[in-house]
């Protein structure tokens, strides 16, 4: 689409998508003061505290005249604009408060001492259309561009010529011959990548007449441009901040930074170099004829994921490679898994208008960003291109891999959703559970150890090597042979444990064990981990001869035997026979 004085002329273009990066400070602090509307309006308040108008009733303005400082429309105020030219000086905010209204009908509301507005490239090049004037015979123009500093400098060419011209200075002045029924030429303006140049201002002389025409850039006709800040133009000099109702009725409006969490409603007029405007999840916007032309990035609207858009086929957009609108997440997505160190891949996120994939592992507490929560904000979900195309991410998780002690585990591959929180399914999982804890017997001595049965369950979709701790009613660690016994268990499979238990103080004690959870995660829902407790079993005293010490004596010679034996073995390799058979004899006769 080609542009001229806010009004869209027919162009063969083919449009396409790519996000560029919003690095505009007034873009920026629009942002943040979309988040924080009071804010806005305290930092207005206070630049203008001279001038400060609040419509808290209904009011209406069918008069032209100048508006300045700041316009608060309160909870109940209704104000009504009919019939009006409005001329809006720089810094000038309307803020709209919930329950508020603010209508425009038939009106123009543009910027009070408009001059020009600086163009620069959408993407890396673009084109702008030199006018020829009406003149007879032939003769000669020279324009000259004057562009914004920049740390790499733009190429210019007439767009037949095949040769570019490279910018030395700030300005280039570029000569072509037109001729009786000529009107015009264009001419090429490209950057090196991601390098977009900014015209100022063009001036136009014709063959060496003294007399120089300065031309506003975006009143220009030009395709591939867009209206941007510079030092010596006027772009976005006013705010309007919606936090309630905006009815705009056959109105154009030009220049104003619009944004808010409010209802927007437009119908057969035209929102000019007012673009982006900014919409929160609880925006609702619906356009109806008339549309939106200058946007100062490539999107008309920006949007957070909840806002509602409705545009119709009879409204336009800036057009070419403007879209209507992108739809931004909002928040910072986080995954849910059930313990640290799983490792999730996760491809086709759209981060900035660039397809990233991501592979990385879960934190501590179990959580996975798939975009760093620093610049989740940029992670886009929705584009809706100049003709209405809609392109929508499709995100998906391609692998998810839990290894542990207990083995290894997969996650639910497949789309991934837009919720802040998402938690991951396993689709591979064991779950186990201590089902039975069975005693030999019920009584005995604590000079002797109980045979335990312990049974357990894998109701889960997986095989298990699980370990198993037994504690007893005051949670201390019983004392069972083996200690940690371990099982592998298949998925659907029961079985049994065999230990032995000991207690070495009489008293009735009960005895509780269960599986042990990997130590990451709170993983009972996961992986099981239910614990069963055995009756009661009474340790009785030992028996009145261990009481009176007899089993020591046993004790102490069978440990001088052993002892004895042992030293025997070793004397045998280091003495003589005769010397072995002496000291045989001699233990002998002891």
């Amino acid at each position: 689409m080609f542009h001229i004085n806010g009004e869209l002329l027919s162009g063969d273009r083919i449009p396409f998508n790519m996000r560029r990066k919003l690095s505009s400070i007034v873009l920026i602090g629009l942002l943040l003061c979309i988040l924080n509307i009071p804010s806005l309006y305290a930092s207005a308040e206070s630049s203008n505290q001279e001038n400060v108008v609040t419509i808290s009733e209904d009011e209406t303005w069918n008069s032209d005249q100048t508006i300045s400082g700041v316009i608060e429309i309160t909870q109940n105020g209704n104000l009504t604009i009919d019939s009006s030219i409005i001329n809006v000086d720089h810094n000038t905010s309307i803020v709209i408060a919930e329950g508020g209204v603010l209508s425009f009908k038939n009106s123009k509301i543009i910027q009070s001492n408009y001059t020009s507005t600086a163009i620069s490239t959408i993407m890396d090049m673009g084109e702008l259309y030199i006018p020829a004037g009406v003149f007879t015979g032939t003769w000669v123009v020279n324009a000259k561009l004057i562009f914004a500093e920049m740390n790499v400098k733009p190429e210019v060419k007439w767009k037949e010529d095949s040769d570019w011209n490279t910018i030395s200075t700030n300005n280039i002045t570029v000569t072509t011959s037109f001729s009786e029924g000529d009107e015009g030429k264009w001419l090429q303006i490209r950057g090196s990548p991601f390098e977009h140049p900014v015209i100022e201002t063009v001036e136009i002389r014709i063959d060496d007449n003294d007399q120089l025409t300065t031309y506003d850039p975006w009143g220009m006709v030009h395709e591939g441009f867009m209206p941007t800040d510079s030092n010596n133009s006027q772009f976005r000099t006013w705010n309007i901040i919606n936090g309630g109702v905006l009815n705009i009725e056959s109105t154009t409006i030009s220049g104003a930074m619009i944004s808010g969490n409010g209802e927007f409603n437009a119908n057969n007029s035209w929102l000019n170099r007012s673009a982006p405007i900014q919409l929160t999840s609880s925006s609702i916007f619906n356009i109806n004829g008339g549309g939106i032309n200058g946007s100062a990035t490539d999107e008309d609207i920006t949007s957070v994921l909840g806002a509602s858009i409705h545009w119709s086929n009879t409204s336009m957009g800036t057009g070419g490679l403007v879209d209507r609108w992108t739809t931004e997440l909002g928040y910072c997505q986080k995954l849910v898994l059930p313990a640290e160190g799983i490792q999730i891949e996760i491809q086709n996120l759209s981060y900035q208008g660039t397809t990233v994939n991501r592979v990385g592992t879960s934190a501590s507490d179990g959580t996975f960003t798939p975009i760093s929560c620093d610049f989740n904000f940029k992670r886009l979900i929705e584009i809706v291109d100049s003709t209405g195309n809609v392109w929508t991410e499709n995100a998906s998780i391609i692998s998810v891999i839990w290894e542990n002690s207990w083995g290894t585990y997969y996650g639910l591959n497949g789309s991934l959703g837009w919720g802040e929180l998402e938690e991951i399914s396993f689709q591979t999982t064991p779950h186990v559970d201590i089902t039975n804890i069975i005693l030999e017997d019920k009584v005995g001595s604590v000079t002797d150890s109980v045979e335990v049965t312990i049974q357990m369950k894998n109701s889960g979709n997986a095989r298990a090597i699980v370990p198993i701790e037994c504690k007893l009613s005051d949670g201390t660690t019983a004392d069972i042979s083996p200690q940690f016994p371990t099982v592998s268990i298949d998925p659907g499979e029961t079985g049994d444990v065999f230990v032995d238990w000991r207690i070495f103080n009489p008293k009735s004690e009960q005895l509780t064990c269960n599986p042990m959870l990997p130590s990451e995660g709170n993983l009972s829902n996961l992986l099981g981990g239910g614990s069963s407790t055995s009756e009661t079993f009474t340790w009785n005293p030992a028996p009145a001869e261990v009481e009176n010490g007899e089993w020591m004596s046993t004790a102490l010679i069978i440990a001088i035997f052993v002892g004895i034996a042992l030293s025997v073995g070793f004397l045998a390799k280091q003495k003589p026979d005769e010397i072995l058979e002496g000291l045989v004899a001699e233990i002998e006769n002891e």
